[in-house]
Formats: structure tokens, sequence, C-alpha cells
């Protein structure tokens, strides 16, 4: 059976500092207040209507937490998006439970103001991790595709084989002579091709 969750997007205004309730630092948690009030026109009264306002608790764990205590404070307008929970406890010998949105993604509500972005250090060092990963793809592919090519070229690895092998006789051959003729060696063997054709 397939698991379904709630998701929502609500926009308002926060009404407390984000708190950290976080007892791991290396593992950042806050939570906040978030009141967002509708309107209506009210068309006996040719008037717009503000609805009660509706105030529920937003939690947020990890970088998007440890963001949003560096950046969202008490009267900011934002937009949340999350999942729905409901959480439940004991408390004074009753049941109790209330509704709270984990947050995926929180931002400043640009229709009500404007904000300046940063971009964490987290988030350059992925990028370049992610830089990284796709270099080292490339690289494995084109040694893969070497590989692939000499499996079905035989020919073309011992011809190039073969001629390193050659290479490497001529080397052997003129390094017999020191690496380099120098003239009086060159004659000798002029002399002896000349014997030989005598002969």
């Amino acid at each position: 059976m397939a698991q379904q969750q709630a998701t929502l997007t609500i926009s308002g205004y926060v009404g407390s500092d984000p708190v950290n309730f976080s007892r791991n630092e290396n593992s950042p948690a806050c939570s906040l207040r978030i009141g967002s009030t509708s309107s209506y026109y009210h068309n006996e009264e040719k008037a717009w209507k503000e609805r009660p306002t509706t105030w529920m608790t937003v939690k947020a764990y990890k970088s998007l937490a440890s963001n949003v205590l560096k950046s969202v404070h008490k009267g900011d307008a934002i937009v949340v998006c999350g999942n729905l929970n409901t959480e439940s406890w004991h408390k004074d010998g009753e049941d109790r439970s209330r509704v709270v949105l984990e947050a995926t993604s929180i931002g400043h509500d640009l229709n009500r103001g404007i904000s300046e972005f940063t971009k964490t250090s987290y988030a350059r060092n992925r990028n370049v991790a992610n830089a990284e990963s796709k270099n080292k793809d490339y690289s494995e592919n084109g040694d893969s595709q070497n590989q692939n090519f000499a499996m079905k070229n035989p020919m073309s690895s011992k011809s190039n084989s073969s001629n390193s092998q050659e290479n490497s006789q001529e080397n052997e051959e003129i390094n017999d002579f020191g690496g380099q003729l120098d003239e009086e060696q060159y004659n000798d063997i002029e002399r002896g091709a000349n014997d030989f054709r005598k002969v």
C-alpha cells in the first residue's frame, strides 16, 4: 500500500524568531510559527475583509534549519513548502496532538519585499563534487572505450606492439655506438661496406 503525504505551501508572516531545538550541533533543527491571514471580498459592504489568522508550527532540519536560523526573523514574510505531519504526546494525563508542517523549502515572499541571496559553502562544495564526479565518469568512459577498441581491434594492438619493439631494437643498435655515430665510426662503416662490394 502506497504511503500518502499531504503536501502544503503556505505564505504568511513569522510570529517569532526561529528556535533551535537540536541537541546535536552536527544535526541542526529549528521551529517557528507562521501566521497566515486570507482575505475575501464582502459583496454587501463592497469591501475586502480579513478572515481569522491561521497559525501553524513549522519545523526544518539539517542545512535548511541552519540557513533558516541565519536568514529568517520575526515579522518576515515567507513562503513555506513541506509535508503535513501530526505530532502526538501525553501530558497531564491527557493525550494531545498538533499538526506540524515539516518544511522542505523556506524562502522570503518577494511579493512583500526584497531579499539578497548568498550561496553557502555547503552548496558550493556540492557543486564542485558534482563536477569532479562528472569528470571522473568521462575519464572512466574514455578508458573503457579504449579498452573496448583494443579488444575489437587486436591487430591494431599487435601492430602498435610490433612498432614499439622495432623502435626499441633500433635504439639498442644505435646505443651500441654510444647513441650517436661520430665521423671516424661512420668512415669505418663505409670502408667495411666498400670492401664487401669488392669481394
